[in-house]
């Protein structure tokens, strides 16, 4: 037997469930993001792109995630540093048998590439943004810096596909 009582009942979920709360009547709008995409590790660098809030920077990062060796650069930079990247072989063969320690700058922009042989440690190669000295940038092995330097001229292209994939 149907009583007043279960009408009201049902007419009251009837309601509520035909007026959901403005929380679920909301739309979510994606205005804030940060979307990185790890390409490829080279030894213990790691070239990846990031788009954040519709910018697009292309990022090395030598040692673990946490590390502070983190280079943050626009697709043209790494491109140009990538061409830099490219006289490794040239510049180590330049160095190399050296008595004494040698090293070779090379400005890239707002970056500087050092090319550098030790006695004690042999050949390296640093990226430092300029006005850093000690943390923000990364040194990397004649090897890595080889591989970079490909991944690197094709940052144009890789920066394409994040900011074309990710299109908010």
């Amino acid at each position: 037997m149907v009583t007043a009582r279960k009408i009201i009942v049902i007419a009251i979920l009837a309601f509520v469930l035909s007026n959901p709360s403005d929380a679920y009547a909301q739309e979510f709008v994606i205005d804030d993001y940060d979307f990185t995409w790890n390409v490829e590790s080279v030894g213990n660098a790691k070239l990846s792109v990031n788009k954040e809030n519709g910018i697009v920077k292309i990022i090395i990062v030598v040692g673990d995630v946490l590390s502070l060796n983190r280079i943050s650069m626009t697709p043209e930079e790494a491109r140009k540093i990538g061409e830099i990247l490219g006289k490794t072989e040239e510049i180590y063969q330049k160095q190399r048998g050296s008595s004494s320690d040698v090293s070779d700058e090379l400005e890239v922009g707002a970056y500087t590439v050092t090319f550098e042989t030790t006695i004690k440690e042999g050949f390296r190669v640093r990226i430092m943004p300029d006005g850093l000295f000690m943390f923000g940038g990364g040194v990397i092995s004649r090897r890595e810096a080889r591989g970079l330097s490909q991944l690197l001229l094709k940052a144009d292209e890789l920066a394409k596909i994040v900011d074309e994939a990710v299109d908010f």
